[in-house]
């Protein structure tokens, strides 16, 4: 037990003493009460609590009033009740107060109560103050007890060692200490640490929830002495912002809470989003090249980046301004808090070259608030212009001889030098116009040239031709796509020369067995111009139909049934015909010899049978 509990108990005990002795004294020399009703009347303190600082000593006033008018004379102490302060810490004795029959409502009686200041780092102290001993009646009323604080002026404070901390997310943890200031304590002290729940970080998630925490300060603790808590925080992965936690003092049990009663920790996030963009195409040479811009995670803050768009080369990709645009949206674009995608689009500028597919090259150049990922991004303009000739059809087919056919020849896409095409027929006869050369370049490639081609009309008869007329690329040193284009178009040559076989009207008829008979076959042509011959061979085919004869009263015909190409008009070839001399006594037999078929620029005529008859030589024979 400390000097000063000591002399508090010893003054309470002496005060008492006091207390007795003046009962006592009173209940003796006062005369004997009249028989009359107690007062019934209430008193209260005007107000249940009040701080005074150490160093104002006072007095202080404390005061009570009457609740209802006094229907009697009647006295009642004010005590101390109880206590953390002691003698030492101020001055006071037990007041007496009399209230008088008649007394109004609100009528006051004033105690002062004096403050002693003793140097001491106790932290704050309390005195609280009742009614006890009411004499003649009297009532407590509501506000029966009142509570002083003696404020400790003497330096003694609690603070937060730092206004301001941080830790990384993924440390875990942070520990936060709570300095004490002033004189050596005389006692233990407590300070509670809770949360103000006033930063941006979410309790729970982005830490441990912060119980509040009780912190004690043994005796004999010095100024600068320490106590920590701990504050557990969360690697949640979200990619966000710095987020604050507002730790607060409170609840001291005796030194004040410092000027540094709060301090604002910062969780600094280590989670970092990433901004990549993929290669992407056109489907042909229209629209744009649309890039995908991604940013992994998605961040709770804006995220900007910046790009370029360049030409991969000077010779061997696609040029901006002539084969790709100015590309949208332009640079720089933002992420907004929760946006993952952005596109890019690049427009295609079209053309009819066929130049391949061609590249351009997209690039990030940085980032704000995010890491880059894959930066480079190869932009494809896929080519839809194919090389090639364009050949319309024949204006007649087939063409008769002296007649004449056209067609129309164009390059499907744009050269970027010269290039030449030849045309040629199989028939070498045949004119071409307007020449049989024709050249193409950037200015003239899709403007069709018209070729035409005359049929010679000759007096050759040659029969129907099978021709082809060939459209062949000869040079495009400049335009490889061109390089063995080749193209053909079919077509027949419709001869209006004729040629027929036919057997000579007048011809024998007949011959008698062992003798041969020789039938004429002509050629007749019909050509324009006159005099024409053939161009090629005709060979006629003969045939054999037995009227009363059989295939062994004759043989097949002898000699050449050919006639020649250049063959004129009238030519003819004789067919043989050897009769059997069977030795059999018969009567006459016949049958017809036929043209059957004809190879050949030629056809059969309207004379195609010519009738035979065997002469038997023979005696008949008789039984």
């Amino acid at each position: 037990m400390t000097y000063h509990d000591v002399h508090s108990n010893l003054r309470r005990a002496l005060s008492l003493a006091l207390t007795v002795l003046m009962v006592a004294a009173a209940l003796f020399a006062a005369p004997a009460p009249s028989a009359r009703a107690l007062a019934t009347s209430a008193v209260q303190f005007t107000t249940t609590s009040a701080t005074f600082v150490e160093d104002v000593a006072g007095p202080h006033n404390v005061t009570v009033e009457l609740v209802d008018a006094a229907d009697d004379d009647f006295t009642v102490d004010v005590v101390v009740v109880s206590e953390t302060a002691d003698g030492s810490d101020y001055t006071w004795t037990t007041e007496t107060l009399s209230f008088t029959n008649g007394d109004p409502i609100g009528t006051t009686k004033t105690i002062d109560l004096l403050i002693v200041a003793d140097g001491d780092a106790e932290g704050n102290e309390t005195i609280t103050l009742g009614f006890d001993n009411f004499v003649n009646g009297g009532v407590a009323g509501a506000n029966n007890e009142f509570t002083a604080t003696i404020e400790d002026d003497d330096g003694a404070a609690f603070s937060f060692a730092l206004a301001e901390a941080s830790v990384a997310e993924a440390a875990g943890s942070l520990s936060v200490d709570v300095v004490y200031t002033g004189p050596d304590l005389l006692a233990d002290q407590t300070v509670t640490v809770g949360d103000a729940l006033s930063g941006t970080a979410t309790s729970g998630s982005d830490y441990t929830a912060f119980a509040d925490e009780v912190l004690t300060f043994m005796t004999g603790t010095m100024s600068g002495g320490a106590q920590s808590v701990t504050l557990s925080v969360t690697s949640d992965g979200d990619v966000e912002l710095p987020e604050t936690v507002v730790l607060a003092l409170s609840a001291s049990s005796g030194p004040a809470i410092g000027t540094q009663g709060t301090t604002t920790i910062t969780i600094e996030d280590d989670d970092v989003a990433v901004v990549s963009v993929a290669d992407a195409s056109s489907a042909d040479e229209s629209g744009t090249v649309d890039f995908t811009v991604s940013l992994t995670p998605a961040a709770a803050y804006d995220v900007d980046f910046s790009y370029t768009v360049t030409e991969d080369s000077p010779t061997a990709s696609a040029l901006s301004g002539v084969d790709f645009g100015v590309a949208t949206p332009a640079s720089p674009i933002t992420f907004s808090a929760g946006q993952t995608s952005k596109t890019i689009s690049v427009p295609v500028l079209g053309d009819s070259i066929d130049e391949g597919n061609e590249t351009f090259t997209l690039t990030l150049t940085g980032a704000v608030n995010a890491d880059l990922g894959t930066a480079v991004a190869t932009g494809t303009i896929t080519d839809d212009d194919t090389a090639d000739l364009v050949i319309t059809a024949l204006t007649s087919n087939p063409v008769a001889e002296g007649a004449s056919t056209s067609f129309d020849v164009s390059l499907a896409t744009e050269p970027i030098g010269t290039v030449d095409v030849a045309i040629t027929t199989s028939d070498g006869t045949m004119t071409v116009s307007p020449s049989a050369s024709l050249s193409f370049d950037s200015g003239t490639w899709s403007t069709p040239v018209t070729v035409t081609l005359g049929a010679v009309d000759d007096s050759s008869v040659e029969g129907d031709a099978a021709e082809s007329v060939d459209i062949d690329v000869t040079a495009a040193a400049s335009d490889l796509p061109y390089v063995g284009q080749t193209d053909s178009l079919p077509f027949t040559i419709t001869d209006n020369d004729t040629a027929t076989v036919t057997f000579v009207s007048g011809g024998p008829t007949g011959g008698t067995e062992g003798a041969d008979v020789d039938i004429a076959i002509r050629l007749d042509l019909s050509t324009t111009p006159t005099g024409g011959s053939l161009a090629s061979d005709v060979t006629p085919t003969i045939g054999f139909t037995d009227d009363t004869t059989t295939a062994s009263d004759y043989s097949d015909a002898s000699g050449s049934l050919t006639f020649a190409g250049g063959s004129s008009d009238g030519a003819t070839v004789t067919a043989s015909i050897a009769l059997t001399a069977d030795g059999v006594g018969e009567v006459t037999e016949a049958f017809d010899v036929t043209l059957d078929s004809v190879s050949g620029p030629a056809t059969l005529g309207t004379t195609t049978t010519h009738g035979i008859e065997i002469t038997d030589v023979d005696d008949p024979v008789v039984e």
